[in-house]
């Protein structure tokens, strides 16, 4: 058995399956390795577990996130295997760059495939006609004891692509700027979800992750969404106030959940478009995400009780990509009253929009 042979069987498999259906897929797999001798299946399986071990690199794992697979680490590994079942070619392009991957037309959970990992050992099980227990423990014993040349190794080492590695294990935090392809892909076929609505493997993928350390110095993964509320301006006109509220994610978990809202509400209508008033008394982090860029600090703010609350500027690409249905309602509801009004529309800049103490104006 050499790599050839290795992804010849694949290719013949993806030929007789090409619609790749994982059962069939699996199916055929077992048929096409029956054909070798006990030494050749065993060499195939560790070919496998060689091209496995090249892939497990960070940026694969952020594309396979982003793609909206399963990417706990079981999950990476399932992914991992589902790569090497698409035949060499997507393999290899994976490896010199994930963003190829855009073009392939799975995603999610299609892209885990955890039994493929197992048809060398069930069709040893079978060339041999184990039974009982050796059934279980037999294939791996020989397995451990069964080596590949240190040759063939580096045969196939030598021709993976090689890809610089992100530093850290950390997913990024930007996938449209990490995988433009894939990006796109995901925001042309991803739904508009409510908040209750979002799983993991829907608009997980679609909205920047943000890490913020906790009062223990865990690290936690939030990701932001946009919900309007109403408030009304002093002659009672009802008009939609921004909140950002923040869903805490963990895909080893496979959870998501909301864990704060970000902004707080005083009942009434801020005039200077895209601001809110930030609810530190709360959010103990916020300033965590300042600094990642998501909105401006005005240098205004509000007392309420003891507490004091910053009002903050946000970016309107952050808004719209955190919650575009949302804003755009924002939008549309913000420049019908401020015409009605006869103003023009007002960015925080502008000093007549708010007072000293850092008032809104109506």
């Amino acid at each position: 058995m050499n790599k050839e042979k290795f992804w010849q069987t694949i290719e013949s498999v993806n030929r007789l399956v090409p619609d790749g259906d994982h059962e069939m897929v699996q199916e055929q797999m077992h048929k096409e390795l029956l054909r070798y001798s006990p030494q050749d299946i065993l060499d195939w399986d560790l070919i496998l577990r060689e091209y496995e071990n090249a892939a497990y690199r960070n940026d694969l794992w952020a594309a396979c996130t982003a793609l909206g697979a399963h990417a706990s680490d079981d999950g990476f590994d399932y992914f991992r295997t589902w790569l090497i079942s698409q035949g060499k070619d997507i393999y290899m392009e994976a490896m010199r760059d994930p963003d190829t991957l855009a073009s392939n037309p799975h995603s999610g959970k299609e892209m885990s495939f955890e039994a493929f990992a197992y048809c060398a050992i069930e069709a040893y099980k079978e060339k041999l006609h184990l039974t009982g227990k050796d059934s279980y423990t037999k294939p791996f014993d020989d397995l451990d004891k069964h080596k590949l040349s240190d040759e063939l190794v580096q045969d196939i080492i030598n021709e993976i692509p090689q890809h610089p590695d992100m530093s850290g294990i950390d997913l990024p935090l930007d996938y449209s700027a990490q995988f433009p392809h894939i990006w796109e892909r995901m925001k042309a076929h991803a739904p508009e979800t409510s908040p209750a609505e979002s799983g993991s493997n829907s608009i997980f993928s679609m909205r920047r992750i943000f890490k913020i350390n906790d009062l223990f110095g865990r690290q936690i993964s939030l990701q932001p969404h946009v919900e309007l509320y109403s408030v009304r301006d002093f002659m009672g006109q009802e008009m939609p106030g921004l909140a950002i509220v923040l869903d805490m994610v963990d895909n080893q978990l496979d959870i998501q959940e909301q864990y704060a809202v970000l902004t707080v509400s005083f009942g009434e209508f801020i005039s200077a478009k895209n601001c809110a008033y930030i609810d530190t008394n709360n959010c103990y982090f916020a300033q965590q995400l300042l600094v990642q860029g998501i909105a401006e600090d005005t240098g205004l703010s509000r007392n309420s009780g003891f507490c004091q609350y910053p009002l903050w500027h946000f970016k309107e690409d952050f808004l719209r990509e955190i919650g575009s249905a949302a804003y755009e309602e924002y939008c549309r509801r913000y420049s019908e009253y401020m015409q009605s009004a006869g103003f023009s529309e007002m960015e925080n800049e502008d000093e007549e929009v708010l007072s000293e103490e850092g008032m809104v104006m109506e």
